[in-house]
């Protein structure tokens, strides 16, 4: 178990946009090589939307509390190319990051010169970082990065990957609700639209909290994510089994081939393909019986790790 970590209160404009972690030079939060996809189905997406709008209709009746924290972030601060690295948070950071982008939308699609102004600040404040080249605040891992860029973070979104994997349906997937869930509760008068847009805006960027966890070291990184999965945060398989290959790898460049013939194989079989293949593998090589006992026990043996 770790023991050299902070532990510090951040809200989202503290974490994505131009401020990113105040006491530092903005730097872009990067999903690390040993993350999973983006995995949030619709039931997680959907109580996500609940628990924000239960709490932005408390605030908009002056009631308290005034902060909705949306649980614990484990960073590693001055990663791998000046970033920070995102070891766990990435699915409600994607999914808050993806509904900023479509208030961004419906402001410029249907809000005139003042809707044009709303989308133009949320995606220079909250979607992008205050640098020369404009980098964008939150980058996923390799095999979503290009797909949640062109179909998230561009402004206006090109469409210009497809979606080829079960994690960029299910980015697609969150799109679809949200923007439903929202538009559904939108004025049809232009001013009062607006309005309710900032609102909510100003709801996740200034009262949406996280307690990010930051660790000082990769070796960290990796015990942190092990031990949140033996806390109750359960991985799947290959989750698992290649976070202990990157854990074990001896350097960066067998990390770098690992992820490769990693994304290699999920672009082929998809992660719950996966999963099966490696537990057929197993079971053709030491048999039936006794191969399912093994795996079973290795796999509860990595969880536990």
């Amino acid at each position: 178990m770790p023991t050299s970590f902070s532990a510090h209160s951040y809200g989202i404009t503290a974490l994505l946009g131009r401020a990113s972690f105040p006491d530092r030079s903005p730097q872009t939060v990067v999903v690390p090589p040993f993350q999973r996809p983006f995995s949030w189905e619709k039931k997680h997406v959907a109580r996500f939307w609940e628990d924000l709008i239960d709490f932005h209709e408390t605030r908009e009746r002056r009631q308290p509390p005034d902060t909705y924290f949306l649980g614990p972030i484990v960073v590693l601060p001055d990663a791998a190319g000046g970033n920070i690295g995102l070891l766990d948070g990435q699915q409600r950071l994607a999914t808050v990051t993806i509904l900023l982008a479509i208030i961004r939308d419906l402001a410029r699609e249907r809000g005139g010169q003042d809707g044009s102004d709303l989308a133009r600040d949320i995606q220079r404040d909250l979607l992008t970082m205050d640098n020369p080249s404009g980098d964008f605040a939150l980058t996923l891992g390799e095999l979503d990065q290009l797909f949640f860029i062109s179909n998230v973070q561009e402004d206006p979104p090109s469409m210009s990957t497809r979606a080829t994997l079960r994690s960029h349906r299910l980015i697609q997937s969150a799109q679809r609700l949200l923007r439903t869930n929202l538009e559904g509760r939108l004025p049809s008068n232009t001013p009062d639209m607006i309005e309710e847009l900032k609102k909510l805006r100003d709801t996740i960027a200034s009262h949406l909290k996280f307690v990010a966890i930051e660790v000082v070291s990769e070796r960290e990184a990796f015990m942190i994510f092990e031990t949140l999965n033996d806390r109750g945060l359960r991985l799947a398989v290959p989750d698992l089994v290649l976070n202990y290959l990157m854990r074990t790898a001896r350097n960066k460049n067998e990390r770098d081939v690992i992820r490769q013939h990693w994304n290699t194989v999920l672009e082929n079989l998809g992660t719950s393909k996966a999963s099966r293949f490696l537990r057929h593998m197993w079971v053709s090589i030491y048999g039936d019986v006794k191969g399912q006992g093994l795996f079973d026990e290795i796999i509860d043996r990595l969880s536990k790790h």
